[in-house]
């Protein structure tokens, strides 16, 4: 019976809501007649199986769409929910990257500390197994970026020897990462409202959330279908080694010393801690100004007059940027 099937899938599922229990049931049973979304609503109300919600005040979508989003693998948003402590006492911090166009979890995984070395763990595995994505963007803080040279971390500088360019969203405005932030509601509806005894067991829970997730719930965003159907690994590949990046000719190459600064004009110059070892490049920006990189990331721009040479091949663009003529 229609009514006994939606309630079943209901039960199963208590976060979908009847349009998703409907476009579920269509998927899987199309030969069937299944009722109105607005009935199974008033189903799942009389059999107790909806949650009365707060009022909420609604604002006008603010900003422009993720950038470069146009087929999976184009950006990854990656990103903490906030951390909660198990049963047990144990601190855990979920750490989830999502394709932006497909919104499959590639994986998620619950970190004991929000450190760079173990979510870059995190993240290598995920680019090992599907690709590395064009670009990852993560929020302006630690671990992905810090108030450094170009708002680099260590964290990442990995992602650019790693052949992807971070993106960061504004400051300030979470809203612009808004469907990163329902994903969170969603895992902790699911997974960790309460949280589990163990470490072991809220793992487990996690586990079992990823396939529901990518292969099952319907997703209205993208015509009430999963993301698994919307979603191909990388057509690039990672080798797992860090790659440092190579400048043309027409730039000045500096490697950063153990202080972050590199040698400059018969002086210093400060490119940052988190570039400690590696090297970046100056560009003349004319007026004697010069403008510092490391990758196609702007680190900052010198401003005084130098008394270092330019080699004369012209000047080097970073990507995006159109190149100068060379003579």
């Amino acid at each position: 019976m229609a009514e006994e099937a939606a309630l079943a899938l209901r039960r199963a599922h208590p976060t979908w809501g009847p349009r998703k229990v409907r476009a579920w049931l269509r998927s899987h049973r199309p030969a069937e007649a299944w009722p109105a979304a607005s009935t199974l609503g008033q189903l799942f109300t009389r059999e107790g199986l909806t949650a009365r919600r707060g009022l909420r005040r609604r604002t006008p979508p603010r900003g422009r769409p993720l950038s470069g989003c146009a087929g999976p693998n184009d950006l990854w948003t990656v990103d903490f929910k906030g951390w909660f402590p198990t049963g047990d006492g144990a601190r855990r911090e979920p750490l989830t990257p999502r394709d932006a166009h497909s919104r499959h979890l590639p994986r998620r995984q619950a970190l004991p500390r929000a450190d760079a070395e173990r979510t870059w763990a995190a993240v290598e595995a995920a680019l090992r197994e599907f690709g590395p994505p064009r670009a990852p963007r993560g929020d302006n803080g630690p671990p992905f970026a810090s108030r450094g040279a170009g708002g680099l971390s260590r964290l990442g500088v990995w992602p650019l020897k790693a052949g992807a360019v971070p993106e960061r969203a504004a400051p300030g405005r979470p809203e612009r990462n808004g469907r990163h932030e329902r994903l969170h509601l969603t895992l902790k509806r699911e997974t960790a409202s309460p949280p589990a005894g163990s470490l072991r067991e809220q793992a487990g829970r996690f586990a079992r959330f990823q396939r529901p997730y990518n292969e099952e719930r319907p997703q209205e965003a993208l015509g009430q279908e999963p993301p698994a159907r919307h979603y191909a690994p990388s057509p690039r590949t990672w080798s797992g080694r860090l790659v440092e990046p190579e400048y043309p000719e027409g730039c000045l190459a500096r490697r950063v010393r153990t202080n972050g600064e590199i040698k400059w004009g018969g002086g210093t110059l400060f490119a940052g801690e988190a570039l400690i070892g590696e090297p970046v490049a100056l560009v003349e920006a004319g007026e004697g100004g010069w403008r510092m990189f490391y990758a196609a990331v702007e680190l900052g721009r010198v401003d005084h007059r130098a008394k270092l040479p330019l080699p004369r091949r012209g000047p080097w663009a970073p990507p995006g940027e159109p190149q100068g003529p060379v003579g």
